[in-house]
């Protein structure tokens, strides 16, 4: 048997750009991305990832990764740190002033040497008013240590006006070199986590926006929502104490009952959205006592959502893509949306629907730097390009 022939690749190990800055107590800032809707978390998940490499990771003083807080003495925001033992730090406050993570600490140290390349993840899952939520630290795709406890109470809003900084803040800059950088206006999975470690950006979340991409408005009218073996109508007031309803009336008949509006999803190749809506189903059906969301393909997007004469607000997060750009609202019955309603009566109301796509925010990666120039173009197609300080940056080029 002849032995196969070896060959060796000509050249190194493939490149790529980095930005390298030095250390800056005063008078310079980090990385700035201007304030913009597009990289605010608002109520929802979020996660955050920064990928570089720091020259002590047991710093003498706490280094900022990312910082976007008000520093009026509200301080409301958040901001992601290494701390002086090297355990990773993250700070969150929300609109109200109330702090929902005060410097939480990750409950084990990462291992890495003094000047190595790391892959800093945060994914937080926001608390509800009955629901706590959590924060968990990520280290090179690894879990770092045990989720903290975000305590239930009223969700609101933890955006604000100010610039994002990735390493350092408004006034100072921080010596390191950063690799790139991820939001995300949803929580990833571990398995997720560890894929976007090793792969980047998966293909299905590019493209995501904190901008809707729908916002019913029936104040006037059905707002193009058309029934199917049932009738719509518009501007219906006095339900559950709101206005400005959907009303879905059934049709007669042993079949399914629905409404739909075309053009919720305008990109239906692996995106995915997060929905959220109100809904209001009288006690006096005699058979309707759910109401469950389908694509314009009757994939399902939602559970059966259930509960009478109680005005409900739900978001949900489809699991998979949706693969028609319609959403259909289906009047169930004990979980089957195939009943007869032979009194051609029962009704359900829908309102207030909002619809986002969900995935990465802000994508800061190799390919958006160029060799010249302070920018650092955003790859998520939202535009919010990043600028290098004026003093204190260089690009690089690092092995990949």
């Amino acid at each position: 048997m002849i032995p196969p022939v070896l060959t060796r690749r000509r050249g190194g190990a493939p490149t790529t750009l980095a930005v390298s800055m030095t250390a800056a107590a005063s008078g310079s800032s980090g990385i700035t991305v201007a304030d913009d809707d597009d990289i605010d978390f608002g109520t929802g998940d979020f996660t955050i990832h920064w990928e570089g490499a720091l020259p002590d990771w047991t710093p003498a003083s706490v280094q900022t990764l990312a910082i976007k807080r008000m520093l009026d003495g509200s301080l409301r925001g958040w901001s992601l740190s290494i701390n002086t033992t090297s355990a990773l730090r993250f700070y969150l406050r929300n609109f109200s002033s109330t702090t929902l993570l005060d410097n939480a600490l990750s409950t084990s140290l990462p291992t890495v040497t003094d000047g190595g390349n790391a892959k800093v993840t945060i994914v937080c899952v926001r608390e509800t008013a009955t629901v706590d939520g959590s924060l968990t630290f990520y280290f090179n795709g690894a879990q770092l240590g045990t989720s903290i406890s975000i305590p239930a109470q009223t969700v609101v809003t933890v955006s604000n006006a100010e610039p994002l900084y990735i390493a350092g803040t408004s006034s100072t800059r921080i010596a390191s070199t950063t690799r790139a950088f991820y939001l995300y206006n949803r929580a990833l999975s571990a398995a997720e986590v560890l894929s976007l470690c090793n792969n980047g950006v998966a293909t299905a979340d590019v493209g995501a926006s904190q901008t809707a991409s729908y916002t019913s408005n029936f104040s006037a009218g059905t707002d193009s929502w058309t029934a199917t073996r049932a009738s719509v109508a518009g501007n219906i007031d006095g339900i559950g104490g709101a206005d400005d309803w959907l009303r879905i009336t059934s049709a007669s008949g042993n079949n399914t009952h629905l409404a739909e509006r075309t053009g919720v999803f305008p990109t239906i190749t692996g995106i995915k959205y997060r929905i959220s809506l109100q809904y209001y189903i009288p006690s006096t059906n005699s058979n309707a006592n759910q109401i469950r969301f389908y694509d314009g393909n009757d994939r399902a997007l939602s559970a059966f959502l259930g509960g009478t004469d109680t005005l409900t607000s739900v978001t949900f997060e489809t699991t998979t893509a949706p693969n028609s750009g319609a959403l259909r609202a289906y009047m169930a019955r004990n979980g089957d949306t195939f009943f007869d309603d032979s009194g051609a009566d029962d009704v359900v109301y829908i309102k207030s629907i909002v619809v986002t796509k969900i995935g990465c925010i802000l994508q800061l990666d190799p390919a958006g730097l160029t060799a010249s120039g302070l920018t650092w173009t955003d790859s998520s197609g939202n535009g919010n390009n990043g600028t290098l300080p004026a003093a204190g940056a260089t690009k690089v080029t690092i092995r990949k």
